[in-house]
């Protein structure tokens, strides 16, 4: 029977050479352990100690704007995350209309962000490669070197336009398949959209979704958040993200819109519950 998930279910691209992918990934995660004791660090009293990020990150041609933000927020994250007691590793997936696996389970003190946009924007051909990708790599690990946390980190900053691949309900299916079977904990982070609606529809939590403006304090007010979102994980006292936090990851003028744009929303959901009673009341009288 074939796999919903498998991007060879139905979009016709049997071209792109899916084992391949997923051999990048464990051919690195492998290499990565290779006979480091550090690995077999036991857990701390504060930090879990064995902690496997995936970050993807989009590279389109729209990211140019802020590219030196983000590449600096993001790295200020990992390098403070390498600085709490506990092993942490790192996977770097970058993307356009391409999918590119940068590093895979680097030591995260190592770990350096490259982004040099361009292209469009491949949002669900990247989630499914790099998730499918690292459940194998995870996979091939002994049961002593697998980690206790697994954090998948998104950050896009527009709208799906090129996966050829993919579906969001592909998507969706493995998402939710990590979280339910696997207690993997996903983060989706979104500028020019609603990135609550667009994590939501692709499997990932409300809170753990958070909307930002491409711009360098809002850039760095989300990489703040995402730090103290991790590292609460990591320590296993999860909170999701703040009200202040997401504030301080939008420009007001932004965060205005939002809240009318929603209003409105609520509004035009009312009115047409008013008007489907309405319909139903007419059609009652009628008998």
């Amino acid at each position: 029977m074939t796999d919903p998930t498998s991007p060879r279910s139905g979009n016709g691209d049997d071209s792109i050479d899916i084992d391949r992918i997923i051999r990048q990934f464990v051919v690195g995660g492998l290499a990565g352990y290779g006979g480091d004791e550090a690995h077999l660090a036991e857990p701390t009293d504060e930090v879990v100690a064995r902690t496997a990020l995936l970050l993807v990150i989009d590279r389109s041609g729209s990211m140019q704007s802020i590219r030196d933000d983000m590449i600096g927020g993001l790295q200020r994250m990992l390098d403070a995350q390498a600085a709490l007691p506990g092993r942490a590793t790192v996977d770097i997936v970058t993307f356009d209309a391409e999918v590119e696996l940068q590093c895979s389970m680097v030591d995260i003190s190592e770990a350096r962000i490259r982004l040099e946009p361009r292209g469009s924007t491949a949002l669900h051909d990247a989630l499914g490669d790099a998730i499918t990708g690292f459940a194998a790599a995870l996979d091939a690990l002994p049961d002593a070197l697998r980690p206790d946390v697994v954090q998948v980190i998104v950050v896009t900053d527009g709208h799906e336009n090129a996966s050829r691949r993919y579906s969001a309900a592909q998507v969706r299916e493995l998402v939710e398949r990590q979280q339910r079977d696997h207690g993997w904990e996903f983060v989706f982070l979104g500028a020019g959209q609603d990135a609550v609606l667009t994590g939501t529809c692709l499997g990932f939590d409300a809170g753990s979704s958070m909307t930002f403006t491409p711009k360098g304090e809002q850039v760095g007010g989300m990489s703040d958040a995402l730090d103290r979102y991790v590292r609460d994980v990591r320590m296993s006292k999860k909170q999701l993200f703040l009200e202040a936090e997401r504030r301080a990851a939008v420009e007001e003028a932004d965060r205005r819109r939002a809240e009318q744009e929603q209003v409105e929303q609520q509004l035009g959901q009312h009115e047409q519950t008013e008007r489907e009673q309405g319909d139903d009341d007419t059609t009652g009288g009628a008998r």
